[in-house]
Parts: structure tokens; sequence; C-alpha cells
């Protein structure tokens, strides 16, 4: 009787353990998705030695990836784009005008989405 509750308890000790090694799982690919985008990243800034792992270091300890990896350029490209559309809402303009303007405030670039 003992040896029939001890196994139905190490069965069900198992089976509740199931959920928490899949959340692990979860975790341990999107670090290492965020680590394979900061290490991008890194590499297209032409970083090394010291730099590169103090980047590294900062992006992986950041919340949102995205922003930790977006470079200042692009970073004014797109702050831009949105100043440029509040201006062109707070204007009114629509259709080709809209357009117009779109073109000569974000210095004839595309506004990125």
């Amino acid at each position: 009787m003992k040896m029939q509750v001890c196994s139905t308890l190490v069965v069900a000790l198992i089976l509740s353990c199931s959920p928490l090694q899949a959340v692990a799982f979860q975790s341990d690919t999107s670090q290492g998705e965020k680590a394979k985008k900061c290490e991008e990243t890194a590499k297209k800034r032409g970083l090394k030695g010291d730099d590169r792992a103090a980047f590294v270091s900062s992006c992986m300890a950041a919340k949102d990836t995205a922003a930790a990896t977006t470079s200042p350029e692009e970073k004014a490209k797109v702050d831009n784009a949105d100043s440029c559309e509040r201006q062109a809402t707070q204007k009114g303009l629509k259709g080709k005008d809209r357009k117009a303007f779109m073109k000569t405030c974000t210095g004839g670039e595309a506004a990125p989405k």
C-alpha cells in the first residue's frame, strides 16, 4: 500500500513539473533569439572588444530588444517621421498633399513603419 501511494506521488510530481519545463524552454529560446539579435546589431555597428561586450550586455538586459538594437540614426528617422505625421495631421493634409508634405518633411525618405 505504501509503495502504491509513493509511486502515485512520484507520477503526480513528474506530471506537475512538465509545464514548468515548457516555460523554461520558451524562456531559453527567447533569450537565444534576443542574444542573436544583439550580436547581429553589434556586428552591424562594427563594435569590437569592450565596446561590443558592453553593448551586448546592455542589450540583453533591456526589456525591449527592438529598442536596444535600434541605431541612433534609425531612431532619429523614426522620430522625424512621427513628427512629420503629427504635423500633417494637424494641418489636415490628405491624399497627394499629405504625401508631398511627408516627402519634403522627411527629406525624401518614405516614412518607416
